[in-house]
């Protein structure tokens, strides 16, 4: 993060991943790694921090590019003594989606006394709806809506109370729900439906 101003910053971020999967008693592990989906943010305060200590609203908008492979495969074995087959492992293990997006957030809080309110969010709005990677076995069932892979928005929201532990010097506890998921639908239609 590059802090312009003490109201506006920029964030660069490129995640790294490795990850495995295996279905309940299914013998082959299914493994990828590599960067993610890479993004840029430029973030800014409504009120000037140093003016407003007590509370405070921010609002971020950003770029999401598909740096991350979305076509990661697995040389396996099916079960023990069978042929090595290639099979494309999982979306949830995927690096990447393999679409271009919008992420949107926002970060709220009120100080009330040594405590504080918050309520933060992010949206990710897609600008695609399906990646083109043939899902294993689509090409034996080839159908339309679940032969490729989707390109999903994302959703995660916030809120609680935060309170310092005075006995630890930086530690806070929250409490309070989250809510994260993906929509049925993208907010920006695709342009693969």
């Amino acid at each position: 993060t590059y802090q312009v101003t003490t109201r506006f910053s920029v964030t660069a971020d490129i995640p790294l991943l490795s990850a495995s999967r295996r279905t309940h008693n299914a013998f082959p592990t299914f493994t990828s790694s590599g960067i993610g989906d890479s993004s840029v943010l430029v973030s800014g305060w409504v009120w000037n921090p140093k003016e407003n200590t007590r509370g405070n609203v921010q609002f971020g908008i950003g770029v999401l590019f598909p740096t991350g492979k979305d076509n990661v495969s697995n040389t396996i074995l099916t079960a023990p003594g069978t042929t090595p087959v290639n099979q494309v492992v999982d979306y949830s293990i995927q690096p990447g989606q393999g679409g271009w997006g919008m992420p949107l957030q926002w970060v709220s809080y009120k100080n009330l006394g040594s405590n504080q309110l918050y309520f933060n969010g992010s949206y990710t709005a897609m600008y695609q709806s399906i990646n083109h990677v043939l899902r294993t076995g689509a090409a034996a069932n080839p159908t339309t809506l679940t032969q490729y892979n989707s390109i999903s928005d994302q959703y995660l929201l916030e809120a609680g109370a935060a309170h310092p532990l005075s006995q630890v010097k930086g530690l806070t506890v929250t409490f309070g729900p989250r809510w994260e998921g993906v929509p049925a639908r993208n907010l920006i239609p695709g342009d693969n439906l």
